[in-house]
Protein backbone atom coordinates (compact mmCIF):
# COMPACT_ATOMS: atom_id res chain seq x y z
CA UNK A 1 0.00 0.00 0.00
CA UNK A 2 0.87 3.25 -0.96
CA UNK A 3 2.16 5.63 2.01
CA UNK A 4 -0.10 8.66 1.23
CA UNK A 5 -2.98 5.58 1.39
CA UNK A 6 -1.75 4.92 4.74
CA UNK A 7 -2.44 8.42 5.81
CA UNK A 8 -5.14 8.47 4.76
CA UNK A 9 -6.36 5.29 6.65
CA UNK A 10 -4.78 6.81 10.39
CA UNK A 11 -6.55 10.06 9.71
CA UNK A 12 -9.64 10.51 11.99
CA UNK A 13 -12.30 12.86 10.03
CA UNK A 14 -14.32 12.40 13.28
CA UNK A 15 -11.94 13.21 16.21
CA UNK A 16 -13.35 14.07 19.49
CA UNK A 17 -12.35 17.15 20.20
CA UNK A 18 -13.24 18.90 16.80
CA UNK A 19 -16.65 17.36 17.73
CA UNK A 20 -17.27 18.97 21.23
CA UNK A 21 -15.07 22.45 20.70
CA UNK A 22 -16.87 23.25 17.50
CA UNK A 23 -20.03 24.10 18.61
CA UNK A 24 -20.38 27.08 17.07
CA UNK A 25 -21.43 25.10 13.91
CA UNK A 26 -22.58 21.53 14.92
CA UNK A 27 -23.47 21.84 18.21
CA UNK A 28 -25.46 24.13 20.26
CA UNK A 29 -24.53 24.05 24.12
CA UNK A 30 -27.79 23.90 25.71
CA UNK A 31 -29.60 22.20 22.20
CA UNK A 32 -29.75 19.40 20.18
CA UNK A 33 -29.43 21.10 16.35
CA UNK A 34 -30.96 19.40 13.19
CA UNK A 35 -27.29 19.05 12.09
CA UNK A 36 -26.40 16.98 15.31
CA UNK A 37 -30.02 14.72 15.15
CA UNK A 38 -28.46 14.05 11.38
CA UNK A 39 -24.68 13.43 12.77
CA UNK A 40 -26.27 10.96 15.79
CA UNK A 41 -28.42 8.61 13.13
CA UNK A 42 -25.86 9.09 10.69
CA UNK A 43 -23.24 7.30 13.89
CA UNK A 44 -25.76 4.72 15.05
CA UNK A 45 -26.63 3.37 11.68
CA UNK A 46 -22.47 3.23 11.14
CA UNK A 47 -22.85 0.89 14.67
CA UNK A 48 -25.42 -1.49 12.93
CA UNK A 49 -22.84 -2.57 10.24
CA UNK A 50 -20.46 -3.73 13.30
CA UNK A 51 -20.66 -6.79 14.91
CA UNK A 52 -21.32 -5.71 18.55
CA UNK A 53 -21.08 -9.38 20.70
CA UNK A 54 -20.31 -10.51 24.28
CA UNK A 55 -16.87 -12.06 24.10
CA UNK A 56 -14.84 -13.46 26.53
CA UNK A 57 -11.08 -13.37 26.91
CA UNK A 58 -8.28 -13.44 29.31
CA UNK A 59 -9.38 -11.36 32.03
CA UNK A 60 -6.06 -11.11 34.09
CA UNK A 61 -4.35 -10.01 30.62
CA UNK A 62 -6.97 -7.36 29.51
CA UNK A 63 -6.62 -5.98 33.41
CA UNK A 64 -3.22 -5.78 33.27
CA UNK A 65 -3.52 -3.66 29.89
CA UNK A 66 -6.49 -1.54 30.79
CA UNK A 67 -4.38 -0.54 33.99
CA UNK A 68 -1.04 0.25 32.57
CA UNK A 69 -2.99 1.90 29.20
CA UNK A 70 -5.13 4.37 31.93
CA UNK A 71 -1.64 4.63 33.85
CA UNK A 72 0.08 5.92 30.81
CA UNK A 73 -2.46 8.71 30.47
CA UNK A 74 -1.08 9.88 33.46
CA UNK A 75 2.18 11.20 31.70
CA UNK A 76 1.73 10.96 28.21
CA UNK A 77 -1.42 13.59 28.37
CA UNK A 78 -4.06 11.35 26.69
CA UNK A 79 -7.51 12.86 26.61
CA UNK A 80 -10.55 9.70 27.04
CA UNK A 81 -10.77 9.07 23.41
CA UNK A 82 -7.66 8.12 23.02
CA UNK A 83 -7.46 5.82 26.03
CA UNK A 84 -10.90 4.53 24.92
CA UNK A 85 -9.55 3.75 21.43
CA UNK A 86 -6.89 1.85 22.60
CA UNK A 87 -8.56 -0.52 24.68
CA UNK A 88 -10.86 -0.90 21.99
CA UNK A 89 -8.32 -1.78 19.11
CA UNK A 90 -6.81 -4.60 22.59
CA UNK A 91 -10.34 -5.74 22.31
CA UNK A 92 -10.97 -6.46 18.84
CA UNK A 93 -7.69 -7.50 18.31
CA UNK A 94 -7.78 -10.13 21.39
CA UNK A 95 -11.21 -11.07 19.99
CA UNK A 96 -9.20 -12.25 16.43
CA UNK A 97 -6.03 -13.53 17.67
CA UNK A 98 -4.58 -15.14 21.28
CA UNK A 99 -1.62 -14.20 22.43
CA UNK A 100 1.04 -16.10 22.54
CA UNK A 101 4.49 -16.45 24.40
CA UNK A 102 3.20 -14.20 27.33
CA UNK A 103 6.59 -14.86 29.33
CA UNK A 104 8.42 -13.22 26.55
CA UNK A 105 6.18 -10.06 26.94
CA UNK A 106 3.55 -10.27 24.02
CA UNK A 107 0.82 -8.73 26.31
CA UNK A 108 2.79 -5.68 27.14
CA UNK A 109 3.72 -5.43 22.89
CA UNK A 110 0.51 -5.53 21.87
CA UNK A 111 -0.70 -3.00 24.44
CA UNK A 112 1.44 -0.77 23.92
CA UNK A 113 1.18 -0.86 19.93
CA UNK A 114 -2.69 -0.13 20.41
CA UNK A 115 -2.24 2.66 22.45
CA UNK A 116 0.05 3.67 19.64
CA UNK A 117 -2.18 3.76 16.91
CA UNK A 118 -4.81 5.27 18.95
CA UNK A 119 -2.67 8.40 19.79
CA UNK A 120 -1.93 8.42 16.04
CA UNK A 121 -5.79 8.80 15.44
CA UNK A 122 -6.34 10.90 18.10
CA UNK A 123 -3.91 12.82 19.55
CA UNK A 124 -2.34 16.29 17.50
CA UNK A 125 0.67 15.34 19.11
CA UNK A 126 2.21 11.66 18.95
CA UNK A 127 4.81 10.80 21.45
CA UNK A 128 8.40 8.63 20.07
CA UNK A 129 7.34 5.26 20.60
CA UNK A 130 11.24 5.00 23.18
CA UNK A 131 8.47 7.47 25.38
CA UNK A 132 6.27 4.90 26.62
CA UNK A 133 6.75 3.33 30.05
CA UNK A 134 7.15 -0.46 29.44
CA UNK A 135 8.70 -0.78 32.99
CA UNK A 136 11.29 -3.59 33.36
CA UNK A 137 10.38 -4.46 29.39
CA UNK A 138 12.74 -3.51 26.78
CA UNK A 139 11.15 -3.54 23.19
CA UNK A 140 12.55 -2.19 19.90
CA UNK A 141 10.93 0.14 18.31
CA UNK A 142 11.00 -2.11 15.18
CA UNK A 143 9.34 -4.93 16.76
CA UNK A 144 6.15 -2.23 17.99
CA UNK A 145 5.74 -1.17 14.62
CA UNK A 146 6.00 -4.50 13.44
CA UNK A 147 3.10 -5.10 16.09
CA UNK A 148 1.53 -1.93 15.12
CA UNK A 149 1.49 -3.22 11.17
CA UNK A 150 -0.08 -6.75 12.78
CA UNK A 151 -2.84 -4.92 14.63
CA UNK A 152 -4.01 -3.00 11.63
CA UNK A 153 -3.57 -6.05 9.25
CA UNK A 154 -5.85 -7.60 11.97
CA UNK A 155 -8.51 -5.07 12.69
CA UNK A 156 -8.40 -5.18 8.45
CA UNK A 157 -7.30 -1.58 8.78
CA UNK A 158 -10.79 0.18 10.02
CA UNK A 159 -9.15 2.27 12.51
CA UNK A 160 -12.00 5.12 12.70
CA UNK A 161 -13.92 4.02 15.19
CA UNK A 162 -17.44 5.53 16.94
CA UNK A 163 -17.45 5.70 20.58
CA UNK A 164 -19.88 6.84 23.19
CA UNK A 165 -18.15 10.32 23.59
CA UNK A 166 -19.99 11.18 19.93
CA UNK A 167 -23.15 11.00 21.46
CA UNK A 168 -22.38 12.90 24.71
CA UNK A 169 -24.13 15.79 24.43
CA UNK A 170 -27.15 14.79 22.07
CA UNK A 171 -28.30 12.53 25.22
CA UNK A 172 -27.61 14.70 27.62
CA UNK A 173 -29.87 17.54 26.07
CA UNK A 174 -32.48 14.98 25.17
CA UNK A 175 -32.91 12.96 28.56
CA UNK A 176 -31.98 16.11 30.74
CA UNK A 177 -34.99 17.93 28.74
CA UNK A 178 -32.27 20.84 27.93
CA UNK A 179 -31.66 21.73 31.60
CA UNK A 180 -28.37 23.69 30.71
CA UNK A 181 -27.49 24.54 34.56
CA UNK A 182 -26.65 20.15 34.88
CA UNK A 183 -24.63 19.85 31.66
CA UNK A 184 -21.72 20.53 32.76
CA UNK A 185 -22.22 18.22 36.01
CA UNK A 186 -23.97 15.20 33.91
CA UNK A 187 -21.16 15.32 30.98
CA UNK A 188 -18.78 14.86 34.29
CA UNK A 189 -20.67 11.82 36.00
CA UNK A 190 -21.50 10.54 32.40
CA UNK A 191 -18.09 10.05 31.00
CA UNK A 192 -16.90 9.04 34.58
CA UNK A 193 -19.19 6.09 34.42
CA UNK A 194 -18.23 5.46 30.54
CA UNK A 195 -14.39 4.88 31.72
CA UNK A 196 -15.53 2.84 34.60
CA UNK A 197 -17.41 0.35 32.72
CA UNK A 198 -15.00 -0.21 29.93
CA UNK A 199 -12.22 -1.41 32.63
CA UNK A 200 -14.70 -3.70 33.34
CA UNK A 201 -16.27 -4.95 30.20
CA UNK A 202 -15.03 -5.76 26.38
CA UNK A 203 -15.38 -3.07 24.10
CA UNK A 204 -17.42 -5.24 22.31
CA UNK A 205 -19.98 -6.47 24.49
CA UNK A 206 -22.50 -2.87 23.43
CA UNK A 207 -22.77 -0.49 20.86
CA UNK A 208 -21.04 2.86 21.70
CA UNK A 209 -24.23 4.56 21.51
CA UNK A 210 -26.06 1.92 23.52
CA UNK A 211 -23.10 2.65 26.71
CA UNK A 212 -23.58 6.71 26.52
CA UNK A 213 -27.26 6.12 26.94
CA UNK A 214 -27.09 4.00 29.84
CA UNK A 215 -24.62 5.64 31.43
CA UNK A 216 -26.40 9.73 30.92
CA UNK A 217 -29.46 7.45 32.25
CA UNK A 218 -27.29 6.42 35.39
CA UNK A 219 -26.26 9.74 35.78
CA UNK A 220 -29.24 11.51 36.15
CA UNK A 221 -31.34 8.62 38.41
CA UNK A 222 -29.94 5.36 39.51
CA UNK A 223 -33.32 3.68 40.32
CA UNK A 224 -35.13 3.54 36.85
CA UNK A 225 -36.91 0.68 35.85
CA UNK A 226 -37.51 -0.78 32.85
CA UNK A 227 -40.55 0.44 31.63
CA UNK A 228 -39.19 4.37 33.58
CA UNK A 229 -36.32 3.56 31.06
CA UNK A 230 -37.99 2.74 27.90
CA UNK A 231 -40.04 5.71 28.28
CA UNK A 232 -37.19 7.85 28.30
CA UNK A 233 -35.36 6.58 25.41
CA UNK A 234 -38.45 6.27 23.35
CA UNK A 235 -39.26 10.04 23.94
CA UNK A 236 -36.33 11.14 21.63
CA UNK A 237 -36.31 10.63 17.48
CA UNK A 238 -33.60 8.21 17.37
CA UNK A 239 -35.36 5.63 19.75
CA UNK A 240 -35.83 3.33 16.89
CA UNK A 241 -31.64 3.19 17.10
CA UNK A 242 -31.70 2.17 20.29
CA UNK A 243 -32.77 -1.82 21.48
CA UNK A 244 -33.98 -1.19 25.44
CA UNK A 245 -33.13 -4.28 26.69
CA UNK A 246 -29.73 -3.47 25.54
CA UNK A 247 -29.45 -0.32 27.46
CA UNK A 248 -31.13 -1.44 30.59
CA UNK A 249 -29.07 -4.35 30.81
CA UNK A 250 -26.22 -1.94 29.81
CA UNK A 251 -27.42 0.57 32.79
CA UNK A 252 -27.64 -1.99 35.15
CA UNK A 253 -24.24 -3.15 35.15
CA UNK A 254 -22.85 0.80 35.60
CA UNK A 255 -25.23 0.35 38.53
CA UNK A 256 -23.53 -2.64 39.68
CA UNK A 257 -20.25 -1.34 39.28
CA UNK A 258 -21.30 1.49 41.59
CA UNK A 259 -22.64 -0.61 44.25
CA UNK A 260 -19.93 -3.42 44.63
CA UNK A 261 -17.48 0.07 44.53
CA UNK A 262 -19.47 1.41 47.72
CA UNK A 263 -19.54 -1.80 49.28
CA UNK A 264 -16.15 -2.38 48.71
CA UNK A 265 -15.68 1.22 50.09
CA UNK A 266 -17.75 0.51 53.24
CA UNK A 267 -16.13 -2.47 54.41
CA UNK A 268 -12.20 -1.49 54.08
CA UNK A 269 -13.39 1.80 56.18
CA UNK A 270 -15.07 -0.64 58.85
CA UNK A 271 -11.88 -3.33 58.59
CA UNK A 272 -9.05 0.00 58.89
CA UNK A 273 -11.08 2.45 61.00
CA UNK A 274 -10.13 5.11 58.00
CA UNK A 275 -11.80 6.09 54.69
CA UNK A 276 -10.06 4.72 51.42
CA UNK A 277 -9.89 6.49 48.72
CA UNK A 278 -12.96 4.96 46.16
CA UNK A 279 -12.78 4.63 42.48
CA UNK A 280 -14.30 8.09 41.70
CA UNK A 281 -16.55 8.16 38.62
CA UNK A 282 -15.94 11.08 38.25
CA UNK A 283 -12.22 11.46 38.23
CA UNK A 284 -10.49 9.51 35.59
Amino acid sequence: MEDDAISELLYCDENLEDVVEDKQTLFNIDSVTEEEEVFVGNMMNKEINFNFKNLSSDNRIRSEAVSWIFQSRKFLGFGLQTIYVSIAYFDQFLSRRSIQDEKLGADRLVRVACLSLAAKMEEMEVPLLTQYHLQDYNIETKVIQRMELLILQTLEWRMILTTPFHFLHYFIIKFSNNNSSSISHLESTTVGFIMALIKEINFMSYRPSVIAAAATLMALDESLTRKALEGIINSISSSGLLQTEDVFECYNVIKKLKSDDLETSSVTCATNGRKRKRLEFNNV
